[in-house]
């Protein structure tokens, strides 16, 4: 791994280059890095970027799986924080064959903060995205954009996190890339569920070609709060399309402080 650093809060593990961060990849993926209750990498740890970093001459493997690509289902998720201080990840690019495919795949009571991805395109089959494919358990995803393009072929693509639960949170995220799924698409997250989205805003093109296709949120199920978010990129989708959310359901959650300017266009159930 080479990298500098203890991992401590006053002595965070540094990560510079493409291989370091490579190797934060391949520490969780091979389940040789620190562990707890056998599925949560690097618990407590934490990471600090100090240079941007372009992965374009190489194929990206995210940061946590759920597929160890040999046929066998594992759980190994990234459960540090990660705090990308500014600088950029560039030439993220991921196969179409896999799910939880975005720089980190799955995190489970992680932090990921200030994390910047440009001019990538990732495409995988269900929770695919920008920054974060799937969080759960009290992760926090803050201060955190996306510019380039994500393509899921099933459900759950969002431009920031692809799906979100378990007391999770996006707050001050943004996407300006173009972002295309199948079903709960978003330009910042595709489903969430008992979660909160805050300040966050989308500009650019969402597409989904079945249900739940939204500006900021594709589809939200029980006990989600969306507060202070906006949407200025064109919608289009086939059926529960919004410019903010595409579809809600039960009445224990919230919408509030949100609003569309970007054209929303669908067969049914058009907002």
């Amino acid at each position: 791994t080479n990298w500098s650093g203890s991992g401590t809060e006053a002595d965070p593990y540094l990560i510079s280059t493409a291989q370091q961060l490579a190797g934060l990849s391949y520490m969780v993926y091979s389940g040789t890095g620190p562990v707890t209750n056998s599925t949560q990498f690097y618990k407590d740890k934490y990471f600090k970027q100090t240079a941007n970093i372009d992965l374009s001459a190489y194929y990206w493997q995210p940061i946590g799986i759920q597929d160890d690509h040999s046929g066998d289902t594992v759980q190994r998720f990234f459960s540090g924080k990660y705090d990308g201080n500014g600088h950029t990840i560039s030439g993220v690019f991921t196969t179409a064959l896999y799910s939880e495919q975005a720089v980190f795949g799955k995190v489970y009571g992680a932090t990921i903060i200030n994390v910047g991805v440009i001019d990538s395109y990732i495409r995988g089959y269900y929770q695919i995205a920008g920054v974060v494919g799937w969080a759960t358990s009290s992760s926090l995803i803050a201060n955190c954009f996306y510019t380039g393009k994500v393509d899921g072929s099933d459900e759950d693509t969002g431009g920031i996190v692809g799906y979100l639960n378990e007391s999770s949170t996006v707050i001050n995220c943004y996407n300006t890339g173009e972002v295309n799924g199948h079903m709960y698409v978003g330009g910042v997250v595709g489903y969430a569920r008992t979660s909160t989205i805050t300040n966050c805003y989308n500009t650019g093109s969402v597409t989904g070609d079945d249900e739940a296709t939204g500006g900021v949120i594709g589809d939200i199920e029980a006990n989600v709060t969306v507060k202070n978010c906006y949407n200025t990129g064109n919608i289009t989708g086939e059926y529960n399309v919004g410019g903010v959310v595409g579809a809600a359901f039960f009445d224990s959650s919230s919408i509030t402080n949100c609003y569309n300017t970007g054209t929303v266009t669908g067969s049914s159930s058009v907002g």
